[in-house]
């Protein structure tokens, strides 16, 4: 078990590696005209400095809108800044220093998401042993996970996208790991939990929760569960997210998660520009999945889309095959079968989600959104690739391709400031 832990640690702290570079790559200057080098990063990074201050005010008072969300996506990075400013001359952690005293040591508030990162690596890994019962295997799918290049530009700069991500991955780490002890009380509280912390972050993470509660009710169903530890499971989820959304609710006035604030900012200071083109949204949706840098503007080159593409087809392919012939082995449907049915309806709702978003608000295509349930399938498709009989090495070229595309990412961010 320790050996085992050790691995477990080591992967996270690689991980940590690539993301630290982008947080110290990134320009962000002081508004209102100062280059921002990732999306949205200026005013939530506004709302993490008032945090650090201790300023809990909500917006339009704020000045951003992202203090107006529930703040647990922005503690992490208000934390380390607050650090962060209590060592000032340890901290020059910016390839571009600002001038402005508000934005020092603005790389130490990207720490948060470093973090948040590497636990995201951590619940890959659990709940890729839970699937696979592979160890082998679950630390192939940590690494892929850790170098999965769009979300080590993610980890690297301040968003709500990081602990979102890291939230669905605590839950799929926790369903798995309740499969896989039978689908009846034992972990069921740690579920609940995890489901908590999804409902404090961003609405792209909630696309997990309805094929969570359709699982849990299945269960309920087939004689698994009964209503009590059903409710449990829900009070373990009130545990974690009722007080922060009570707390933000009397800021908000009643608005908990902040999203009727947000449809105020569209109707009244907000020029939206909904999609018009299907295809060039979806092309741009699918690159930015897998990696677009800078301000959504820095594509990669398109020999890194093709061959993703073609490592995930084969990956999902064979993730299929393995499900459906444990549930004709076992003559009904197995906890496999319903993992690869969970993974598939949140990534469906949540693509959904985005693209509603984009044609009815606001045309985003950007790959961050689908972050939260494209994780757990690139555990899945690790996993599946490296269980393919006879070929080990398409988990090997699977890694390599991976680990090449976070060095082409980094050197990519590195070559083209924004400034």
């Amino acid at each position: 078990m320790r050996g085992w832990t050790r691995t477990v640690c080591l992967v996270a702290t690689l991980a940590a590696a690539p993301r630290l570079v982008v947080a110290w790559e990134l320009a962000l200057g002081a508004p209102p005209t100062a280059p921002e080098c990732a999306p949205d990063e200026g005013l939530q990074y506004w709302t993490v400095m008032r945090y650090a201050d201790g300023d809990v005010a909500t917006w339009p008072a704020s000045g951003s809108i992202y203090s107006a969300y529930p703040p647990a996506p922005y503690l992490w990075h208000a934390a380390a800044l607050a650090l962060g400013r209590r060592l000032p001359d340890a901290c020059a952690t910016e390839r571009f220093p600002s001038s402005w005293p508000r934005l020092r040591h603005y790389a130490t508030a990207r720490l948060g998401g470093v973090l948040l990162g590497c636990l995201t690596v951590i619940f890959a890994i659990l709940a890729a042993e839970a699937w696979s019962g592979s160890r082998r295997l679950a630390i192939a799918s940590g690494v892929a996970v850790a170098l999965y290049p769009q979300l080590v530009f993610v980890n690297g700069y301040v968003n709500a996208d990081s602990f979102t991500i890291a939230a669905v991955a605590a839950l799929a780490a926790a369903l798995a790991r309740w499969a896989a002890a039978g689908e009846g009380g034992a972990g069921l509280a740690w579920v609940g939990a995890a489901a908590g912390a999804v409902a404090l972050g961003k609405p792209t993470g909630a696309a997990a929760l309805p094929p969570t509660a359709l699982w849990l009710l299945d269960a309920h169903r087939r004689g698994r569960l009964d209503a009590r530890a059903l409710g449990r499971a829900a009070l373990a989820a009130a545990v974690v997210a009722g007080p922060t959304l009570a707390l933000n609710g009397l800021r908000n006035g009643g608005d908990g998660l902040g999203l009727l604030k947000y449809r105020t900012l569209v109707a009244t200071e907000y020029a939206a520009h909904p999609a018009t083109a299907a295809l060039p949204f979806l092309r741009e949706l699918a690159r930015s999945s897998f990696g677009v840098f800078g301000r959504a503007d820095l594509p990669m080159p398109a020999a890194f889309y093709v061959g993703a593409a073609c490592f995930l087809a084969v990956g999902v392919a064979a993730a299929g095959r393995a499900a459906r012939s444990a549930s004709t082995v076992a003559g009904a449907s197995t906890p496999r079968a319903r993992a690869a049915w969970w993974i598939a309806a949140a990534l469906t709702l949540d693509l959904a989600l985005v693209i509603w978003n984009g044609w009815t608000v606001d045309a985003q295509p950007q790959g961050r959104y689908l972050l939260p349930t494209l994780v757990p399938l690139w555990a899945a498709v690790t996993c599946a690739l490296g269980g393919v009989s006879g070929r080990p090495v398409l988990l090997a070229g699977w890694l390599v391709f991976l680990a090449t595309a976070t060095t082409a990412a980094l050197v990519l961010i590195h070559t083209h400031p924004c400034l």
